[in-house]
């Protein structure tokens, strides 16, 4: 889905009779360095790609990808020992998200809130830092409780390779 919405023109892949195929620069993309190739996903699925693709949900996509550079911080903080996805889910409602975490607070936990954590769950973790190898999702399933799995989350080996925080003094 991701590679479809790349532009077509000058680029790695170009569209001819509704088929996708490389440029001669998508082919020197292939032949260079994995590390280049990396950053350029990365910087464009991060970034530019609207991640309301991943799931057609009523948010407009704007649950997951809004902080996404934030959720890093706090997976390097905290994704040492397993945390549920609410865990980070609600310390982005916290940082984002007033209305949502004035109701949170108020002990108001409605569908809003809980479309925010599925929302965010899917696509932060499941469709980005899992795809990209940042964490180790391990799957609970309790359908007594919901009908969706919890997630308990823990960066990756990965991860701590590619990002490191840095404390300011």
């Amino acid at each position: 889905m991701a590679i479809k919405t790349i532009p077509t023109g000058p680029g790695p892949r170009k569209k001819r009779s509704n088929f996708l195929s490389l440029t001669k620069s998508g082919e020197k993309l292939l032949e260079g360095p994995q590390a280049s190739r990396f950053i350029q996903i990365f910087n464009y699925l991060a970034s530019r790609f609207h991640w309301g693709n991943f799931y057609q949900l009523q948010d407009d996509g704007k649950c997951g990808q809004l902080g996404w550079a934030y959720s890093l911080v706090l997976l390097s903080k905290y994704g040492d020992n397993p945390q549920k996805s609410e865990f980070y889910s609600l310390k982005l409602i916290r940082a984002f998200e007033k209305e949502l975490w004035d109701a949170h607070q108020k002990g108001k936990e409605d569908k809003a809130i809980q479309d925010y954590h599925h929302a965010y769950e899917a696509r932060f973790f499941e469709c980005f830092a899992d795809w990209f190898g940042l964490v180790n999702i391990e799957r609970n399933r309790d359908h007594s409780i919901s009908y969706f799995d919890q997630l308990s989350i823990t960066k990756s080996e990965l991860f701590d390779q590619l990002f490191k925080l840095k404390n300011k003094k």
